[in-house]
């Protein structure tokens, strides 16, 4: 697993955690100019401009529609599932970024434990009635992202499968854990990563910011309500304003957090494993064939393993 490293100074979601808004459909060379002021040359610009053209017609054949009668409720509803896989696989990318792949499972995890756990009413456990989302409890809740392309890391496209069983183990070991304080949580999380058979043959090794649990349990508490927030706008479509989350939390520029909010909706509103198994890998493979940014292939490959793998795992109550 090599650490992933994002074009941000100091990690930006230590900065703003306010849910801005991100214009989507102005034409080129407008947009061509906002991302020239995000950084990016011209070439870069069209690259991400023509990635995201060739990605709204291919999220649009997987992406389920409202009915006009329901389209409200439809839209509700959709909206905490968004929140929940942007949860995880921001809390992925954040910590492989600042603490590498150990940081990165552990506050993934972490995050998304966090979340179902204080976002009540929507459980289908009788046991776990407090809670947001409870873990599917069985042993096929993976989805293993295969994409033929030497670009495409498979490290990275494992972690939603090393997400998902971490978190099963953990609600198994500990039927408290939703009763946990933030810091015994990613303490336990940490301890359960570390003795992972995979990550232990994998030869990682624990950095420095993983190990830090004070400041990592502060992190997963403002992801956590940097998406929350995302159900609480007026919008019914929650696209525009997970975008604004996606950017402040990682330093991307806006067209990349657009990409990446537009696979988390769509995701969420799949509803076979088996479609959202063909819709990641095509999604990956896209954007690994697609001459853009080796960092952000790398965070496209992170970011959707582990949104693919929430939103097989975590059962919500309608």
């Amino acid at each position: 697993m090599k650490k992933l490293v994002l074009p941000m100074v100091g990690l930006a979601i230590i900065c703003s955690w306010g849910v801005t808004s991100c214009s989507k459909g102005q034409e080129a060379p407008t947009a061509q100019v906002a991302m020239q002021a995000e950084g990016l040359t011209t070439t870069e610009a069209q690259s991400l401009s023509n990635l995201e053209r060739t990605l709204d017609s291919y999220n649009a054949i997987y992406r389920a529609q409202p009915q006009a009668q329901n389209a409200r409720s439809f839209w509700s509803f959709l909206k905490k599932i968004v929140t929940v896989v942007a949860t995880d696989a921001l809390g992925s990318v954040v910590g492989n970024a600042a603490g590498g792949p150990i940081g990165g499972v552990a506050l993934g995890v972490a995050s998304s434990i966090e979340m179902a756990t204080n976002t009540p009413d929507w459980s289908t456990s009788a046991e776990s009635s407090t809670s947001a989302f409870c873990p599917m409890d069985s042993a096929n809740t993976c989805i293993a992202i295969d994409v033929n392309d030497p670009s495409v890391d498979k490290d990275n496209t494992e972690i939603g499968e090393l997400h998902n069983e971490i978190i099963q183990n953990l609600y198994r070991k500990y039927p408290n854990i939703e009763k946990m304080s933030k810091e015994e949580l990613y303490a336990k999380v940490l301890e359960e990563v570390k003795a992972n058979k995979t990550v232990v043959a994998s030869n990682w090794t624990t950095s420095v910011p993983a190990e830090d649990i004070t400041s990592n349990a502060g992190q997963t508490a403002k992801i956590v309500q940097a998406c929350n927030a995302i159900s609480a706008q007026p919008s019914v479509n929650p696209t525009t304003s997970l975008a604004g989350v996606i950017q402040q939390t990682t330093g991307l520029s806006s067209t990349e957090a657009r990409i990446l909010s537009n696979y988390a909706t769509t995701v969420a509103s799949i509803e076979k494993a088996e479609t959202v198994k063909s819709y990641a890998e095509g999604f990956n493979q896209t954007v690994a064939s697609a001459p853009v940014s080796k960092t952000f292939k790398r965070v496209t490959q992170v970011f959707t393993s582990v949104a693919a793998n929430s939103k097989v795992l975590w059962v919500p109550q309608k």
